[in-house]
């Protein structure tokens, strides 16, 4: 009989930017919880991540539960998993920040609990094949993949139950395989049917490694766990079980580390690119991502030879996920740049805070259309920009291709404001204000999602008992979401121009089948940019204040000026009274401001025409608690034909 080694490994993770209490939730019904109940279970051996932002938070507020880690680290119980510290996703970051990432972790793993990781837990399970030679040289053994991973490499199923080398540029790690079938049913079946399903394993000649390594929310956080997981006494069962099967000669749990040290690879193994397979299912467009969802379930059979959407190519379906990669590849290299040691490292954390993942993708998990957590990865990669600048008070005008898209913007960085003007339409796709590390433009359109036709059978996250995964359930955190299904059909840009007379209304309700105007000639100014076509002429300048946009058109032009309020209940007074930004507005006004107290922010529009309206932006999207609202921003509506507009922001 063979023996059978079970690796239970734990990631715990919250990302920059979110709120406390949602990080102070997430610990009390999970991370407190599990580790409680771990201690009481001496025989049981786990290895444990988690994430940079997470362990900060941690330090800050519960350094207690850092003490416990420690003590059970240096009992043998657990393992102290690395990676990349604040949980990036490392092939679109530069070389330099994978390499800081990855030794920032083993650094800060050896002061707070003086523990040398070995592990990495690769973010997301994004993988691309060049990726060892990083992992390994920053002196780690060893990452975990999903299974498909190496089902995609020509495995197949029954190869899955032990580890494998793989290398690049001589560069060797040690790869195990994390078994869906484990993470779909811990902690979501009986007790008895897990194990049942080691059982399965006891009569086999062979040794086997069996590896279950999943989120740590899933014990406490997703709908309806926590009442599953510990009030009904479900983790207290599952170690139970797991002891009791210790007691036989079979069966042992061990950690990544000791599975590495003590046994040798079963052989070696290239894996392409790839991550879970829910992400690659989530990356694709909304028709191919409903049909691949389809396939996959009824075609398990051939689940090796399905593959989805590269990661990548959120960046291509999210115009607001490449303009954040943008900006932080952009801070990336003025940080790189930086000639003050002091400053570059103080720079450092904080472009490594911007490079958290989360804000940068979108599936059931990822946070893009969460404002507050791209407002986090802004207010880092502005901050790690200031910190590397120092007290440099250029004004720098020039022509580069930012977005990456294969034409060129004009990028305006002055002391008080950094700019990005989009050249085809002659409008702002970027404004911060350095005073406050804010992007004022941080808006999201509003996209049509393959889950969107699930809107009309949500249910209430109330109605879970904990006993199905999140990829099983439809849930939606408020009713009648159906009547926010609006669709964009361009990307929000500040001086967005539309040529005729239109209604805030008709934009709020997706009426507006016009493009966008497109101009034909531009030219940088010395703060600016000017740009003309056949109906006028348009010139952008950057202030120390603010920007100012003058005009002078043949044709009525309907402009669009998006910000990011963040907060819907802002408002604005119109004729002595408060109305919310996040109500369609009639305006009719030639200026008004708006002040956004907790950003300490002003705003102020003037114009030579009439700012007639504006109207809210709410997106619905999904997450692991449901479909819900979110409040994007407010696009301020303004009509004019000759003259200017003028955006002046100040601190308050």
């Amino acid at each position: 009989m063979g023996n059978v080694y079970f690796i239970l490994g734990i990631h715990n993770h919250q990302p920059t930017g979110n709120f406390d209490h949602v990080f102070q939730w997430a610990y009390d019904h999970a991370y407190k919880p599990f580790l409680e109940v771990l201690k009481q279970y001496p025989e049981i051996k786990i290895s444990i991540h988690h994430s940079g932002p997470l362990v900060d938070w941690l330090l800050a507020k519960h350094i207690d539960y850092i003490e416990e880690y420690r003590k059970l680290a240096s009992e043998g119980r657990v393992e102290i998993m690395g990676g990349a510290y604040y949980e990036p996703i490392l092939p679109i970051i530069p070389d330099e920040d994978k390499m800081g990432q990855l030794l920032l972790m083993k650094k800060k793993m050896k002061e707070i609990l003086n523990y040398n990781p070995v592990g990495v837990w690769v973010p997301e399970r994004v993988w691309e094949p060049y990726l060892p030679k990083f992992i390994a040289g920053a002196g780690y053994k060893y990452v975990v993949l999903d299974d498909v991973h190496f089902l995609y490499a020509g495995l197949k199923e029954e190869d899955l139950t032990w580890f494998y080398a793989t290398e690049d540029s001589g560069k060797v790690v040690m790869a195990f395989p994390d078994l869906q079938i484990l993470r779909y049913m811990i902690p979501f079946h009986t007790v008895e049917n897990i194990e049942h399903y080691f059982r399965s394993f006891a009569d086999r000649d062979e040794d086997v490694i069996l590896v279950m390594a999943d989120d740590g929310e899933k014990f406490g956080v997703w709908p309806g766990t926590y009442k599953h997981v510990y009030e009904e006494g479900w983790l207290h069962r599952f170690f139970e079980m797991l002891t009791r099967l210790m007691e036989e000669d079979w069966f042992h749990m061990i950690t990544f580390e000791k599975a590495v040290d003590h046994f040798r690879p079963k052989g070696k193994v290239y894996m392409p690119t790839a991550s879970y397979i829910e992400m690659t299912e989530w990356v694709l467009p909304p028709d191919m991502s409903k049909e691949f969802e389809a396939l996959i379930k009824e075609r398990q059979d051939i689940k090796a030879y399905l593959r989805g959407g590269h990661w990548r190519m959120f960046f291509s379906k999210y115009y607001e996920s490449n303009l954040m990669k943008s900006r932080m590849l952009e801070a990336s290299k003025v940080v790189s740049s930086t000639d003050d040691a002091e400053r570059k490292e103080s720079a450092k954390m904080y472009l490594y805070r911007g490079q958290t993942n989360c804000a940068y993708w979108h599936g059931v998990f990822g946070g893009l259309y969460l404002p507050h957590l791209r407002r986090a990865i802004y207010e880092n990669l502005i901050k790690a920009e200031m910190e590397a600048l120092g007290d440099s008070k250029r004004i720098e005008v020039i022509e580069k291709d930012f977005d990456s898209d294969g034409y060129p913007e004009v990028i305006v960085r002055r002391p008080e404001l950094f700019a990005v003007v989009d050249t085809e339409h002659g409008a702002l796709i970027e404004l911060d204000f350095y005073a406050k590390a804010e992007n004022l433009i941080n808006v999201m359109s509003r996209y049509k999602e393959a889950y969107h036709d699930k809107v009309y059978e949500a249910v209430s996250p109330d109605e879970l008992d904990g006993t199905k995964t999140i990829h099983e359930v439809v849930l939606a955190k408020e009713k009648d979401l159906a009547k926010y299904l609006v669709y964009d059909k361009w990307h929000y840009m500040a001086f967005l121009d539309f040529v005729g007379n239109y209604e805030p209304n008709a934009f709020f309700r997706g009426e507006v089948n016009e493009l966008p105007y497109t101009y034909n000639r531009w030219h940088i100014s010395d703060i600016g940019a000017v740009f003309s076509s056949v109906i006028g002429r348009k010139y952008i300048r950057i202030l120390e204040d603010g920007v100012d946009v003058s005009y002078d058109m043949s044709e009525n032009i309907t402009v669009l000026v998006p910000i990011a309020f963040y907060d819907p209940s802002i408002t604005v007074n119109i004729d002595g009274l408060s109305h919310p930004v996040s109500s369609v507005l009639d305006i009719h006004k030639s200026s008004i401001f708006v002040e956004v107290p907790f950003l300490g922010i002003k705003h102020i529009l003037m114009t030579d025409g009439e700012i007639i309206g504006s109207y809210p932006i709410f997106t619905v999207s999904n997450s692991e608690a449901g479909f819900e609202k979110v409040y994007q921003g407010t696009v301020f509506v303004i009509k004019i034909k000759t003259g200017s507009i003028k955006w002046g922001v100040t601190e308050i």
